[in-house]
């Protein structure tokens, strides 16, 4: 293996990089909103997943997994009916 191509993805990063910072550089605004909506989505997730986790209760998750499992192994279409009663459950819980 010569080291080119032992180091082509380091040439890629490389690119990437030096094209990101090329174009944060050469429009620093648009760099920044993009930016700022990530860091709000990425808020709103953290609050999501914290809602989600304080509204499941973790032993009734074991009784779920081998409802599925068990609908999954006797007819696989159910498994899908199974599934969207389940995220339906948890769905009004959150709200």
């Amino acid at each position: 293996m010569n080291l080119s191509s032992r180091y082509f993805l380091v040439f890629i990063f490389a690119a990437f990089m030096f094209g990101f910072s090329l174009m944060v550089a050469l429009n620093t605004d648009a760099a920044e909103r993009t930016v700022e909506r990530l860091v709000v989505d990425g808020n709103e997730l953290i609050v999501l997943s914290q809602r989600a986790y304080h509204a499941v209760d973790l032993d009734e998750m074991g009784d779920i997994f081998v409802r599925l499992h068990a609908a999954g192994v006797y007819m696989p279409t159910a498994l899908l009916g199974a599934v969207e009663k389940e995220l339906g459950d948890i769905a009004r819980r959150i709200d």
